[in-house]
């Protein structure tokens, strides 16, 4: 079984603010705050920062490449939202 760790690619479900329940792309981390995109409310341009007490790990990581570009990362991340 895939360990939840924190790490570039990872999706994450928001459980705080305004984006609750969307899934967004870990692009960067520190101790403290998560930075989040999803290509479409988040763009990679404009990632936001997010407490990391506020998501949720899934067991998934999406693959680099994905960050290419907004289209790329949309299209990763297509799957997931209606889940719960």
């Amino acid at each position: 079984m895939p360990e939840k760790t924190m790490e570039k690619g990872r999706v994450v479900r928001s459980l705080a603010g305004r984006d609750k329940g969307h899934f967004f792309a870990i692009i960067e981390f520190d101790e403290l705050y998560c930075f989040l995109v999803n290509g479409e409310m988040r763009k990679l341009e404009l990632p936001k920062k997010k407490k990391l007490r506020h998501v949720s790990l899934t067991k998934t990581v999406i693959d680099l490449d994905c960050f290419e570009n907004n289209k790329k990362l949309k299209k990763a991340l297509e799957g997931f939202e209606g889940k719960k």
